[in-house]
């Protein structure tokens, strides 16, 4: 079975959580996080080994699997 690409939008402290389940979960590969604090997302792209974006429209077409951790006012 392939894996699935996934992204986190949002990594402040719930989206850093989701980040660290993302890579410890069979079948899947944390492959970006997004954030608009680029020094935050690059923090995050080390420790787990995804490619930091800076903005979530480049995600398009390259995951299956998204999770929005951005806070509440941020999502529309």
């Amino acid at each position: 079975m392939r894996e699935l690409r996934a992204a986190v939008v949002g990594v402040g402290r719930l989206g850093a959580l989701h980040t660290r389940k993302y890579t410890n979960l069979a079948g899947v590969n944390l492959c970006y996080v997004v954030d608009t604090d680029p020094k935050r997302a690059h923090e995050i792209a080390v420790e787990t080994g995804a490619v930091a974006l800076p903005d979530h429209r480049a995600l398009a077409g390259k995951v299956e699997l998204a999770s929005v951790a951005a806070p509440g006012l941020a999502h529309y």
